[in-house]
């Protein structure tokens, strides 16, 4: 029944999902069509990964009925191919088949390997999953996922530009049939009957025909830059509206320079809808038009010409397969070596520090190695193409050559109409090749499709905000938790567990206990930021829907353990880059972080560049210019997760009295005396519960050092 089945590489997204792309391959080989967006929706993966036996439930959710098997090396041969195997202790890969002593292995994170057996024991860690289709197994034919229609959107508002594009190519290629007829003219006219003047004429005309074909050359070649930057901004900007709007695990589990690459997948989209499909079409047209041209010379020449036109389109298809392979495994390696470059360039410092540059370098250029040599791959085929293909273009002409000067001697054909066949010959031969290109490039955007798909795919974190009028006015700054509990997936131990908490309007809050206890992750709940497993989160006694979470966002301030700051001065960071901001107001909330002092210190004041992330700020005036963004907002909720952890005693004594004294909420997440003091109720988070911490007794004063004699 699967006989004829083939497993495709599916590549993975998130860094912990290898699991699920393994699961994705073996579907789609028996024939199910589950993608692994579809998979990643039904269970999603935390950064904890998954084990064989969270494998094995998903797959038998799926109709499948797994075996966990511990076998060594030699026997893995004997299980059912496709299998997934347990690899390096740490990772997951599909067993294809295994033919003598080498084993092809689908790696959904860098690609189709075959290796001996000896490199094969050297990965291979003693866990197979075998899966075999149970009756309840449904295959499906249409796998969901994004189409190319579902990007047609931006193409059709500049119809009327694609329009006067084909318009202008059809003009040319008018004109391009001209010149084999003119050529033919002078031979067998001018030349032969020795008129000078109907070669002046013609020559004319051709000038005349050049002129004209430059203009119109230039003018479609504006209309082009028009509509392909029209393209480029519409699509672009849907796209990334798409990704703001995306829940911020996602961007949790990817890695960035990833993300970077499936934006710029983008641009071969572009190429085809505002170039390619146009050029494909002319030419197509065209062929059919010299093909007639031909056949009306000469049936024979044409025969040959056809012949050899469709050998090459043969090979090319037959080809095909192996160079789409090979391409879809060069974008997702380049991908993984740009993500190894900016995240090397991003932590520079670290690995200065640990005098790690040397092992980081060998890292990027062992990724940099594997992609280049995939890429000669690619050039060594190309390369094989375009031989083969000057060499049968160059047989074809000598083929058409010789049997028409046999026929211009034997006077079936005029030497005028030989040239002319060998004009439209190239012409043929060049529009079938761009037609057959434009089809094999249009095949191989399925990479760059399911690249953005998983992105334009995913679901939004918010619907749209409502109409303005529908939206509650004012935030008091009450936040409830009603039976909440969390967990990162259901394959990870809970982290929250059944928490119910009030906090009221105006009361300071913190959260104490040990790391890892889920104090950031209550209070991303209570942000919005964390949708609760079960349970219901509250705002102002009213359940935090979509458009509360939008008006909340609106009215809170927060400082997090890795918040960040960004290319621009120290006012453009404390006001968030407002398109004008109250200097005022930056100044007031400078003050209140205790941060005003240092700015008036810097060359620029408050117009001071930070440098990319802050680079130029130490980390307590870093920590005081994102809590002084935080409190610009003027905000009815302010969150602290360790706001003030990076700062000296003093420092934190003044900070804290400022926050004590504002009549707002503030939830902090803490451990130092300062910090706690003052603050209504502690609480104390840990083992997924949420516990009223008892009264704290002051700790003794330090004692005083006696001066030395």
């Amino acid at each position: 029944m699967f006989s004829r089945n083939k497993l495709r590489l599916i590549m993975q997204s998130q860094t912990t999902e290898c699991g699920l792309a393994c699961l994705a391959m073996v579907s789609t080989y028996y024939g199910s069509g589950n993608t692994l967006l579809e998979l990643r929706l039904k269970h999603s993966v935390s950064l904890n990964g998954l084990n064989v036996l969270n494998l094995k439930d998903i797959a038998e959710e799926q109709g499948f009925e797994g075996r966990v098997l511990k076998l060594p090396p030699e026997d893995v041969s004997l299980v059912k191919c496709p299998a997934l195997l347990y690899w390096n202790a740490k990772h997951y890969v599909v067993l294809h088949r295994v033919i003598g002593e080498v084993y092809e292995i689908y790696d959904p994170a860098s690609g189709i390997k075959k290796m001996p057996a000896e490199a094969f024991r050297e990965h291979y860690s003693g866990i197979v999953l075998e899966l075999s289709p149970t009756p309840v197994f449904t295959p499906r034919t249409h796998p969901h996922r994004l189409k190319m229609s579902h990007l047609l959107t931006p193409v059709t508002r500049h119809f009327s530009g694609l329009l006067q594009i084909f318009a202008l190519s059809v003009v040319l290629e008018f004109f391009s049939i001209l010149y084999p007829l003119g050529e033919q003219a002078i031979i067998d006219r001018a030349v032969r009957n020795g008129d000078t003047s109907l070669v002046f004429i013609i020559a004319a005309a051709a000038g005349s025909i050049i002129l004209i074909r430059t203009g119109v050359t230039y003018l479609r070649g504006l209309i082009q830059v028009d509509a392909s930057s029209s393209f480029v901004f519409h699509i672009r900007q849907s796209v990334l509206r798409h990704i703001f709007k995306l829940p911020v695990t996602w961007f949790e589990t990817r890695r960035l320079g990833d993300i970077v690459s499936r934006i710029n997948s983008i641009q071969p989209l572009q190429e085809i809808f505002t170039n390619g499909i146009t050029v494909a079409l002319i030419d197509a047209i065209m062929a059919v038009v010299t093909l007639a041209c031909m056949a009306y010379y000469s049936l024979t020449l044409t025969l040959i010409v056809t012949i050899s036109v469709l050998i090459f389109c043969a090979v090319r298809l037959l080809t095909f397969p192996v160079s789409k392979k090979i391409n879809d495994e060069n974008v997702k390696k380049m991908a993984k070596v740009d993500s190894v470059t900016i995240e090397t360039i991003r932590g520079i410092r670290v690995f200065k520090i640990f005098g790690k540059e040397g092992d980081r370098y060998l890292a990027w250029k062992r990724a940099f190695v594997d992609a280049l040599h995939t890429m000669i791959r690619m050039q060594k085929i190309s390369l094989q193409i375009s031989t083969g293909t000057a060499a049968r273009q160059g047989i074809e002409s000598l083929l058409v050559l010789s049997a028409g000067a046999v026929m211009v001697i034997k006077g079936q054909l005029t030497l005028g109409m030989l040239i002319a066949f060998q004009a439209f010959r190239l012409n043929f031969s060049e529009s079938m090749a761009s037609v057959l290109g434009q089809y094999l490039k249009l095949r191989m955007l399925d990479v760059h499709l399911d690249r953005i798909s998983d992105i334009v795919c995913t679901r939004p974190e918010l619907a749209e905000p409502a109409a303005s009028g529908a939206q509650v006015a004012e935030v008091n700054g009450g936040i409830e938790l009603r039976n909440v509990s969390f967990q990162y997936s259901r394959y990870d131990k809970v982290t929250l567990s059944d928490v119910n908490l009030a906090v009221r309007p105006g009361e300071f809050v913190v959260f104490t206990g040990i790391s890892g206890g889920g104090k950031t992750t209550l209070v991303k709940i209570m942000m919005g930021l964390y949708k609760p497993t079960t349970g219901q989160v509250l705002l102002d006694g009213r359940p935090m829907t979509d458009d509360l979470v939008h008006m909340l966002r609106d009215r809170i301030g927060v400082v997090m353990q890795d918040d960040m700051l960004f290319s621009g001065t120290v006012a453009e960071n404390i006001a968030f880059f407002t398109t004008a901001p109250d200097m005022a107001a930056v100044m007031d909330a400078a003050r209140q972080a205790q941060i005003h002092d240092d700015i008036m210190k810097m060359p620029m004041a408050y117009n001071t560049l930070v440098g990319e992330l802050g680079s130029t700020l130490s980390g307590g005036q870093r920590q005081r210019v994102l809590l002084a963004r935080a409190l610009y907002r003027k905000p009815a909720i302010l969150f602290l997760d360790e706001g003030t952890s990076n700062l000296d005693v003093q420092t934190e004594k003044g900070i804290m009295d400022t926050i004590l004294s504002l009549n707002i909420t503030r939830v902090a997440v803490a451990h130092r005396p300062v910090a706690l003091k003052g603050a209504d109720r502690i609480f104390a988070v840990g083992n997924g519960r949420v516990d009223l911490a008892p009264p704290r007794v002051a700790p003794p004063p330090m004692p005083t050092m006696a001066a030395p004699v």
